[in-house]
């Protein structure tokens, strides 16, 4: 199925993963310029982060929830300031991930001492006190880290490549950090959690299979089938890492491939593919000039909930890059057609 998106920007833009419901929708560009995407999806030019890192990091900027104000990763810590410039305080630390409270009072920060040892802390927004703190075991051993919200809780991912990925739910409670592993044994990714908060689509990495849980017991709803030997075959069989779900109960996946499918988190099965009108899949050395492959590969490498819009973004590797975006009551008009 074709789909249309309502809005079309040209040029390279870094957008937060998982922004709440209710959040001002805040990203930057490819020269750190901040823009806040209005309800009518235009974009409002707000300032622009000074001092952020080169350094790609998926957690590496948080917005405010509701002020003009960023935390970001710098090249030797980390910094709070509005999009003027003006620095609130900063932090001299190996610091891998930051997110703002959901009330914006507070920032989450998660810190790499050495391979083996995380830090994290919870650190006030207007004075830079810290609240709360504790060391803990990377128990996968140089771990990259995201830090995300999810209903009622913070969940930070453990992501260490062939060692596997742990998903941990973080408590500050009694200004004592401690955490707890969500899917002890399995190689869980970050879910994306059903809009009521009631249950969860996750992709064991391992199997490559997904699972949907309800929330927050974790009761095992449904399990993916299976592959057989020739699905594994195929690329575009095998799931990428992209998950949104949607609030008609249906959910948005990625395959390896980057393309796009409608997916039934209850039957866990592929509905249909989405094509996004303009940007259709192409053959796959179109993308990467140096495979051979002519099998197709989709140019959105990103498709992203952020509060209750939808974004997509192109590789990096598209010439021309561009980010698109949703309504999320629009898009899903065009899904049932």
């Amino acid at each position: 199925m074709i789909i249309k998106p309502n809005k079309i920007y040209a040029g390279t833009f870094s957008i937060p993963y998982r922004v709440p419901s209710g959040w001002r929708r805040f990203i930057y560009d490819s020269e750190n310029r901040v823009f806040e995407i209005m309800n009518d999806l235009d974009m409002r030019p707000c300032g622009t982060l000074k001092g952020i890192s080169g350094n790609y990091r998926i957690s590496g900027v948080s917005f405010h929830p509701q002020k003009e104000v960023a935390a970001f990763v710098t090249e030797d810590g980390m910094t709070v300031s509005d999009f003027n410039g003006n620095r609130l305080w900063a932090y001299k630390a190996p610091v891998n991930a930051l997110l703002f409270s959901r009330d914006g009072s507070e920032v989450w920060v998660a810190e790499n001492i050495d391979s083996k040892t995380l830090f994290v802390s919870v650190i006030e927004t207007d004075t830079g006190i810290e609240n709360s703190a504790n060391t803990m075991e990377d128990t996968l051993y140089e771990s990259s880290l995201g830090l995300y919200h999810a209903p009622e809780v913070v969940l930070m991912e453990l992501a260490a490549g062939q060692d596997g990925c742990e998903i941990w739910k973080l408590d500050d409670t009694d200004s004592a950090m401690r955490y707890q592993v969500v899917f002890p044994n399995d190689c869980h990714i970050m879910p994306a959690f059903s809009t009521d908060g009631q249950r969860l689509l996750t992709l064991e990495n391992d199997e490559r299979l997904y699972y949907s849980y309800d929330w927050p017991e974790k009761t095992l709803i449904s399990k993916q089938r299976a592959y057989s030997e020739e699905e594994w075959a195929d690329e575009d069989a095998m799931p990428g890492y992209s998950i949104v779900y949607l609030k008609n109960g249906l959910s948005v996946v990625q395959s390896a491939t980057d393309r796009l499918y409608l997916f039934d988190p209850v039957k866990m099965e592929r509905l249909m593919e989405l094509v996004i009108e303009g940007f259709e899949p192409v053959p796959t050395n179109k993308i990467f000039p140096n495979l051979k492959d002519e099998s197709l590969y989709s140019p959105i490498a990103m498709f992203e909930r952020m509060g209750d819009i939808i974004l997509a973004k192109t590789s990096k590797y598209v010439k021309n890059q561009a980010m698109l975006l949703f309504t999320e009551d629009e898009l899903i008009q065009q899904i049932s057609c």
